[in-house]
């Protein structure tokens, strides 16, 4: 059998096929990272509440624009600067020089001047809830803690809120579902915040 001949004339177009392809593979080799470094990063947009260090909150309601990487944020009292994340769980504050630890799921930050913002929630789920079947007939008594968006779901049974049946943790999902993430549920949150259905086909009232 012959061998194919290469003209002079296709060795230029080969190499530029070869450089094409190296640059390819130099590129999708290190681009998936920074998508991945920041499609992994939490999202800490929205409303929150300053406090100082002595749990005495800071009139004013703060805020945070986030893009990507890149953030904005708003003390509510006049005050604005740009910002950016330096890791996962790191904020810096550029114009006002300070750090932040992001704490608590995405819901609480804690400033290196010795502050701290809570993410603000959209309901005010703490208190006293009733647990039924779907078909209606009552379960038992429920209870939830809430700071932030941060949630302690409490099966209180034949017990007492101190000591329940079982209890989990858990926190709010965007603005109308809230996860259990002991028990492995989630739930909608209906009727202006009287009632959560979770998908195991049961759902708490408040009462």
């Amino acid at each position: 059998m012959n061998n194919p001949r290469i003209s002079r004339t296709t060795l230029p177009v080969l190499n530029i096929a070869v450089m094409v392809f190296v640059s390819t593979l130099l590129t999708s080799a290190s681009h998936p990272t920074v998508l991945s470094a920041q499609s992994s990063l939490p999202y800490i947009g929205g409303i929150w509440k300053g406090y100082i260090a002595n749990d005495k909150e800071i009139s004013g309601s703060a805020s945070i624009n986030q893009s990507g990487p890149s953030l904005s944020f708003d003390n509510g009292l006049g005050s604005k600067s740009k910002g950016r994340f330096e890791g996962q769980e790191v904020v810096v504050a550029e114009d006002w020089n300070v750090r932040g630890t992001i704490r608590a799921g995405g819901n609480r930050i804690d400033w290196s001047n010795n502050t701290y913002w809570i993410k603000v929630a959209p309901f005010d789920l703490s208190g006293s809830w009733r647990a039924y079947k779907r078909s209606g007939e009552y379960l038992a008594r429920g209870y939830i803690k809430q700071e932030g968006r941060t949630l302690t779901f409490i099966d209180i049974g034949n017990g007492s809120v101190e000591r329940p049946r079982s209890k989990s943790s858990g926190m709010f999902e965007g603005n109308v579902r809230v996860v259990a993430t002991g028990w492995g549920l989630t739930a909608g949150i209906y009727d202006k915040g009287s009632r959560i259905e979770w998908s195991n086909g049961t759902h708490w009232k408040r009462y």
